[in-house]
């Protein structure tokens, strides 16, 4: 017996000094971690004396609004608007102590002032953190959380497609007053957006022009406002397949009429009635609800006064490209950042484009015409300074999509494409999309 204890014991003293060799060993492997020298740099923790938002900002307030507006693209009634809105979906609890000692955090107003200052610039994440004294990765997420804010409470007011017959005349009343075309919904056109070659994405988001981008389908009114949106889609596919698959072209081809759209009415001085109509340029089929220009060669008189006219309805959405990318100078080169970042920068840059349209106030109309396309005493069409800029949007002719190339998978769709419109709404109040 004691011979068996003794052996027993022997055993397990063995087993022990293994067990702790291999723990031995263990630790000459795994590197050892590295110990945080400081919780945050020093001039970091200085944001609140020496940040930008605290300093120049406050200056601009008091001394000079036109250079406040310059910086945010906003004026400061604007601005706290925008903080007071999206103020519930961005605020931070505050640090417990004796965390809030060394940082604070960050206040709703300081991180709508810069996302503002991104979309307005373009500037890359690490010079932001030296202007605001806020950390490039912090930064990155108070863009990305903005941003939705933005979208989500101020989408469903600025970025809608009508439904009502009401509205639907409103807007065919502004084309006919404003660009002397009848019967007019809006102008579609599509705009690629530049953007960093995701990691393994092949020639996903290859164009045609040798870029890697996303396409942006929008159909503007009279007065530059985006009614609808399809945002997303990869570079790799051309307008008229995009909106193939558009809810927008479902809902028009619609017998049930969803969208409200009134009944076909006559031309002024004619008697015969014409539908409501959306202006497209080539790329697109012709249809019903769809008007194309005629083919450029052997035209007669009047048809060339129609393609005349009708390009004047077309330019709106080029136009409205290109207020939009004047104003958000993000858009004006390769956004370096993972393709659904950039879709909601596209969303909310659409809502403040449009919430900035509707603010009737000498602040908010095109300081300088010249960026607009517009014509001489003779008719003839000067092209706006929006488009002389090589970095800024790029116009997209997409070619033709076959039916073979589309039943071998070669249009590629990204998961994105947002249709912002209201429809209906069910019996709870909601909207139904």
């Amino acid at each position: 017996m004691a011979a068996a204890f003794i052996q027993h014991q022997r055993k397990r003293v063995l087993s022990l000094l293994g067990f702790a060799l291999l723990a031995d060993e263990d630790k000459e492997v795994m590197p050892n971690k590295r110990k945080r020298q400081q919780y945050m740099r020093e001039w970091i923790a200085r944001r609140e004396e020496k940040g930008v938002y605290y300093q120049l900002i406050r200056e601009l307030e008091v001394e000079d609004h036109t250079a406040y507006r310059e910086f945010f693209r906003v004026s400061r009634e604007q601005f706290l608007f925008l903080v007071e809105q999206v103020r519930p979906l961005i605020t931070k609890k505050e640090q417990p102590y004796p965390i809030n000692c060394v940082r604070s955090t960050i206040k709703p107003d300081e991180r709508v002032a810069v996302t503002l200052r991104f979309l307005a610039t373009g500037e890359s994440f690490h010079s932001l953190e030296y202007s605001f004294r806020i950390s490039r990765q912090c930064i990155s997420m108070i863009i990305i959380e903005t941003c939705t804010a933005l979208f989500k409470i101020l989408g469903p007011a600025y970025l809608k497609t009508p439904s009502s017959q009401d509205e639907w005349d409103h807007i065919a009343e502004g084309f006919r007053s404003k660009w002397n075309f009848p019967n007019g919904l809006g102008a579609i056109d599509g705009k690629r957006i530049l953007i960093q070659q995701p990691a393994n994405s092949g020639s996903h988001f290859y164009d045609y022009k040798g870029n890697n981008s996303i396409v942006l389908l929008a159909v503007f009114g009279p007065d530059y406002k985006c009614i609808w949106a399809s945002v997303g889609t990869n570079g790799r596919s051309s307008d008229s397949a995009i909106w193939l698959n558009a809810d927008l072209r479902t809902a028009l081809s619609s017998i049930n009429n969803p969208l409200d759209i009134p009944p076909p009415k006559a031309l002024p001085g004619r008697s015969k009635r014409v539908p409501y109509v959306i202006t497209v340029d080539d790329a697109f089929a012709l249809t019903n609800y769809l008007l194309k220009p005629f083919p450029q060669s052997g035209l007669s008189d009047d048809q060339r006064i129609f393609n005349y006219r009708l390009s004047r309805m077309r330019r709106i959405s080029e136009n409205g490209f290109g207020l939009l990318a004047n104003r958000w100078r993000v858009f004006r080169n390769a956004i370096q950042l993972p393709p659904e970042t950039v879709n909601i920068l596209i969303l909310a840059a659409l809502v403040l484009h449009n919430y900035l349209r509707c603010q009737h106030t000498p602040l908010n109309k095109v300081s300088n015409l010249e960026v607009l396309d517009r014509e001489d005493g003779q008719g003839n069409i000067l092209p706006g300074h929006w488009r002389n800029d090589e970095a800024s949007w790029q116009e997209f002719r997409p070619s033709v999509v076959t039916t073979t190339q589309m039943k071998h998978g070669l249009l590629e769709r990204s998961t994105c494409n947002i249709l912002i419109m209201k429809v209906q709404s069910n019996g709870n109040g909601d909207n139904v999309v």
